[in-house]
């Protein structure tokens, strides 16, 4: 597990890339999973922050190619 091996290497604090929790899908498994990454760290004792942002940029990924010649539909 990523955040044991962190601690076995001296990583003094873990920043986690979260997801941001509206009540509307708070009981779904993608966010309950990143929840379940965030009381792991809790429960480790080891400094953390975690980064929520609020819309899942992976959805974006098809524009990249786009982006990089110069067209990106509206």
């Amino acid at each position: 597990e990523l955040r044991a091996e962190a601690a076995r290497a001296g990583v003094r604090r873990f920043v986690y890339l979260g997801v941001h929790v509206e009540a509307g899908y708070a009981n779904c498994a993608y966010v309950q999973a990143h929840e379940m990454v965030r009381a792991d760290l809790e429960a480790a004792g080891m400094e953390f922050s975690v980064v929520r942002p609020t819309g899942i940029y992976s959805a974006f990924a098809d524009l990249v190619p786009m982006a990089r010649w110069g067209v990106v539909p509206v």
